[in-house]
C-alpha cells in the first residue's frame, strides 16, 4: 500500500491552499522528513515532508487548489508504477513560487524588486504590484493613489478571504507594538501641552509610515475599495462635550510644531463649542491617545470610511514608562503584514535608538 500525503488544514480563514511548487519531480525517490511540495495559504506558505521513503507521484499538478483531506500525492515502496515525466515543470527559479512567476508575469513586475528575498511567495508579489500601483506620496503632498476617490474591484483571492471572514464575523482585528517612551516624553516637555507633543509625534510618525504603506488609508465601500485623495489625520476628543475627531490636514503634517499647533487651535474651538466642519472631516485615520492616563493598551475603534485607527497608550509608573501603538484593522483593505509593517515603522521614527533615552535629540 503507498503512503498517502494529504492536504491539512493551515488557516482556519482559509478553506483551501494552493499547490505552489513541487519540490520533488514526479517519480524522484524521496527520504522520511523531505520536502516535497510548497502549498501557499493567505497567511503562510509551507513545504510539506513526505512521511516516508520511497517514490513519489504527484495527484496534483502545481496550481491547484487543495481542500483540507484531499490527496496531494502518494509514496510508493516501488518504482515501478510511477512514471518518470513530470506532469508539471518544477520552476527553473526556486526563489519564486509558481503562483508568484505567474502573478509577476500577468502584472509585468521587474524581477529586480525582488532581488533581496530569499523566496517570493504570491503575497510578496501583491505587495510589489500594490506599491507600484499606488506610488508614495511625496513630503510635499504630491502623488496620490491611483484612482483615488473611486472604488477599485477586489482581487479573487480577497474576495473569497472577506467572505469567509464576514460569515465568522471577523472583519476586524487589532495588532500592538511596545517601545520606551522616555525619549518621546522628554521630547514633549518642549510643547505647549506634554500630552498634546505625544500625540503630535505620534500623528507626524503615522503620517510619515502611511508614506510608505499607502493603500491602509483608503476605506471599504460597496464590493471594492477607495483610496482617500488626501493624507488627513484625525485625532479623538472627549473633554466632556462628546466625543469628536479633530483633523490635521496634509499641509500641516510635515512639522511637528504646525501640528502642535493645530491640535491645540482644534481643542480651543471644541471647548469654546466653536468647531467648523473643516476641524472634523475628511481623517482618512484616526489617533487616540490614552497614553497621559496610563492605559498601556487598549483597541480603538474604526472611524466611518476608515480602514485603520491608531491607539495610544502609555504607563508612566512602568520600567521605561513605555508607550504602545495599537492599530485597529479593516481585514476587507489591508492584512496584518501591512498593518505590523506599519507600527514598526512608526516605532522607528519615534524610538530610533531602540531604547536608549539619552540618544538623539
Amino acid at each position: 500500500m503507498p503512503t498517502e500525503i494529504r492536504m491539512t488544514l493551515l488557516n482556519s480563514n482559509d478553506p483551501t491552499a494552493l499547490v505552489v511548487q513541487w519540490l520533488a519531480r514526479n517519480g524522484s525517490r524521496v527520504t522520511a522528513g523531505q520536502p516535497v511540495v510548497r502549498v501557499e495559504t493567505s497567511k503562510v506558505t509551507v513545504d510539506v515532508e513526505s512521511p516516508a521513503k520511497g517514490h513519489i507521484v504527484h495527484a496534483v499538478p502545481s496550481g491547484a487548489r487543495l481542500a483540507p483531506g484531499d490527496l496531494l500525492a502518494q509514496v510508493h515502496a516501488s518504482a515501478s508504477p510511477v512514471p518518470t515525466e513530470p506532469d508539471a515543470p518544477v520552476a527553473s527559479d526556486a526563489r519564486f513560487s509558481d503562483a508568484a512567476a505567474s502573478y509577476i508575469a500577468e502584472h509585468r513586475i521587474p524581477l529586480e524588486v525582488f532581488a533581496e528575498h530569499a523566496l517570493v511567495t504570491i503575497h510578496d508579489a501583491r505587495e510589489a504590484h500594490h506599491r507600484r500601483q499606488r506610488p508614495t506620496v511625496g513630503r510635499d503632498g504630491g502623488t496620490a493613489p491611483p484612482a483615488a476617490g473611486k472604488s477599485v474591484p477586489l482581487e479573487r483571492d480577497k474576495a473569497l478571504e472577506i467572505e469567509i471572514l464576514t460569515g465568522s464575523n471577523q472583519l476586524t482585528a487589532a495588532l500592538s507594538v511596545q517601545f520606551d517612551g522616555r525619549r518621546v516624553r522628554r521630547e514633549a516637555q518642549q510643547a505647549v501641552s506634554p500630552s498634546i507633543g505625544i500625540l503630535a509625534r505620534v500623528v507626524r510618525a503615522a503620517s510619515r509610515a502611511l508614506r510608505e504603506y499607502p493603500q491602509l488609508n483608503a476605506h471599504f465601500e460597496g464590493d471594492g475599495i477607495v483610496h482617500h485623495a488626501r493624507l488627513d489625520i484625525g485625532f479623538a476628543i472627549d473633554l466632556g462635550r462628546g466625543l469628536r475627531v479633530g483633523v490635521v490636514p496634509e499641509s500641516c503634517l510635515s512639522d511637528v510644531e504646525d501640528i502642535e499647533d493645530r491640535i491645540a487651535e482644534v481643542i480651543s474651538r471644541y471647548v469654546d463649542d466653536d468647531l467648523t466642519l473643516s476641524d472634523v472631516t475628511g481623517a482618512g485615520v484616526t489617533i487616540s491617545d490614552l497614553s497621559m492616563e496610563d492605559v498601556l493598551l487598549f483597541q480603538p475603534l474604526l472611524g466611518h470610511r476608515q480602514a485603520l485607527g491608531i491607539g495610544l497608550g502609555g504607563d508612566r509608573f512602568l520600567p521605561g514608562e513605555p508607550l504602545t501603538l495599537t492599530a485597529a484593522f479593516d481585514h476587507r483593505v489591508t492584512n496584518g503584514r501591512e498593518v505590523s509593517g506599519l507600527l514598526r515603522a512608526c516605532r522607528a521614527l519615534l524610538n530610533p535608538a531602540g531604547g536608549s533615552p539619552e540618544s538623539g535629540g
